[in-house]
């Protein structure tokens, strides 16, 4: 038979098998996470399936870059024992099956370990038929697999032994058995806190199958009410395999729902949980935002100098009305997003993340952060990727169609000279041709790869579910109402700063400056700066002083409303961030 899988490594294990006297019939490789070594499904000539693992030079390295990077980011955590090399890696790995085995555990028996000298290591065991923890749903797990899954655990511990790497696609379960595999990254010397963190995976992936109640109950049964209390100190997010962080992201109150379990098994006992990370993905995201917010309040501090003497000498009730309407612009955003989502997210929680998604705009371009903030947020919230981001584009969408609604109106009132139009859309026409280039090549790649050709079928469906639903709801009308009225908050705040500066109060500018308000926004939005700074600025003077409007009065105007619509928000933006990442709301 031929072998499967394309890899070069199914020969060198049919040669290293056939030099031991094992006559091969076929190769095939096992999926999963490999951690550091290509595991196969041998099946040899008499029809006997066995496992083997393979270990080369290659994958030692990966193995020892991702020490070296749990090393930085975690704290007092001893990690997966180093070696210098494979063989050493698949002697440390037999040594520890030998162990188990004597002490009952259910782990995979050995039936031959080598070494080559061309350095690669090679574990034959018996193939252990089941199904890993990882490949079930819920209700699929029985009870008498439930509680052996927590006896193997428990016979480990007590031969002194630690697992280290419990992950669902290391636990293999049958009807009504367990069997443990991929030693490799345990120890024979465990200390109470290696056990302790040995149950952090397994409480998670079992609470997530057969429910919190079940598994802490009979994870007390065969390992104790302490030793399992001891795993509160580690039970958190960090610890976790990104499987299972999946599941606490599905189910948030997860986490919470086995400490307060566990607790109710042993009353009394206070246990704070233990620092290991030393810094966090979203902690450094946040510093690397303020980093770059900080550049820009040096580079454009002279702007916003001039912005605070032009508020010395400006109308302080039409300051404070500018104020109100860049506020409204908050929850008005919120609203149209709620509409978009079908009205399955809080109200007040999306008006925090709008805030939050001001102070993401000042240092991406485009509108871009705001954009993965609000996806981000809604995959929070339990929306499909599909209808998230179908929800934020169809939220964006309708914004620019408020927009053109509004544009017959406002066109009769657009001065300036066909060459002056004609650079501002061949400006605009550059970023939509790069953009849809992009989104074309996007298409291309997807549609000629069959994997991803499916995933975006399923995909596509989810969207177009998403879209019919807001179309038959009837919330696509009240959508298009509350995107017009943002644009008239913003256009509302504009024509305040500029009255504030000395702007007559008359009729005939009031249509000008809405237009002039929104192109300006448009320009934000295009441009490749963060919050559109600089080309924002002169495209909403240089359009004022096309209707007439003083020098003076057109740049102490707009620094006035770029002050209310751009900087005054960086603050209460980034404690709303703060907070929303505290929460795990983003």
């Amino acid at each position: 038979m031929r072998d499967s899988g394309g890899h070069g490594s199914a020969v060198r294990v049919r040669q290293l098998l056939a030099d031991r006297g094992v006559p091969v019939r076929a190769v095939a490789p096992l999926p999963g996470d490999r951690r550091g070594s290509h595991p196969w499904r041998v099946t040899t000539a008499e029809g006997r399936d066995l496992f083997v693992k393979l270990s080369a030079g290659r994958q030692r390295d990966a193995g020892r870059l991702r020490r070296w990077g749990r090393r930085l980011r975690y704290r007092h955590l001893d990690d997966q024992p180093g070696y210098t090399s494979a063989a050493q890696k698949a002697g440390h790995e037999a040594r520890l099956l030998r162990l188990a085995g004597r002490a009952g555990a259910g782990v995979p028996r050995l039936l031959a370990e080598a070494a080559d000298p061309a350095g690669e290591g090679l574990l034959v065991e018996e193939f252990v038929p089941g199904r890993p923890l990882a490949a079930l749903g819920p209700d699929e797990l029985g009870t008498a697999a439930l509680a052996d899954v927590w006896r193997q655990v428990a016979l480990l511990h007590r031969a002194g032994l630690a697992h280290r790497d419990l992950r669902g696609a290391n636990v293999l379960v049958t009807d009504s058995a367990a069997r443990l595999v991929s030693l490799a990254g345990g120890t024979d010397r465990a200390t109470p806190e290696q056990r302790a963190r040995d149950l952090v995976e397994p409480l998670v992936t079992l609470a997530g199958l057969a429910g919190v109640r079940p598994t802490v109950a009979a994870a007390v049964e065969h390992l104790g009410a302490a030793a399992v209390a001891d795993s509160l100190a580690w039970l958190q997010p960090a610890l976790l395999s990104r499987p299972a962080r999946h599941a606490v992201v599905a189910r948030p109150a997860l986490l919470e729902d086995l400490r307060v379990e566990i607790a109710h098994h042993c009353p009394g006992r206070r246990v704070r949980t233990a620092r290991v990370v030393r810094f966090t993905g979203s902690g450094l995201f946040l510093l690397v935002m303020l980093g770059l917010l900080g550049y820009f309040l040096v580079t454009e501090f002279g702007k916003f100098a001039m912005a605070i003497q032009a508020l010395e000498r400006a109308n302080p009730w039409a300051v404070i009305g500018a104020l109100l309407g860049a506020a409204a612009t908050y929850p008005l955003s919120a609203l149209a997003l709620r509409l978009a989502a079908a009205s399955r997210i809080p109200f007040a929680t999306t008006v925090s993340v709008q805030v939050a998604a001001g102070f993401v705009n000042r240092v991406a371009p485009g509108a871009v952060g705001g954009f993965a903030l609000s996806l981000r947020y809604l995959r929070r919230q339990g929306l499909p990727l599909p209808v998230a981001a179908t929800t934020v584009a169809v939220d964006r969408a309708a914004g620019f169609l408020a927009v053109a609604l509004m544009l017959p109106a406002l066109l009769p009132f657009a001065r300036g000279s066909a060459e002056h139009l004609r650079a501002a859309v061949a400006g605009r026409g550059w970023i939509v041709l790069l953009v849809g280039l992009g989104l074309l090549a996007l298409a291309v790649v997807v549609l000629a790869t069959p994997r991803w050709r499916a995933r975006a079928r399923h995909a596509g469906g989810q969207a177009f579910d998403a879209v019919r639903l807001l179309v038959r709801s009837g919330r696509m009308l009240r959508l298009l109402a509350v995107g017009l009225a943002l644009t008239l908050a913003y256009a509302t705040a504009f024509w305040l700063s500029l009255f504030a500066v000395g702007l007559p109060p008359e009729p005939a500018l009031v249509a000008p400056v809405v237009l002039v308000s929104v192109l300006g926004e448009g320009v934000a939005t295009a441009a490749p700066t963060p919050g559109g700074l600089g080309a924002t600025e002169a495209a909403l003077v240089s359009g004022l002083l096309l209707y007439g409007v003083p020098a003076g009065t057109a740049v102490a105007g707009v620094l006035i409303y770029r002050l209310a619509t751009f900087w005054l928000p960086v603050l209460p933006g980034y404690v709303a961030l703060r907070l929303l990442v505290r929460r795990h709301v983003v």
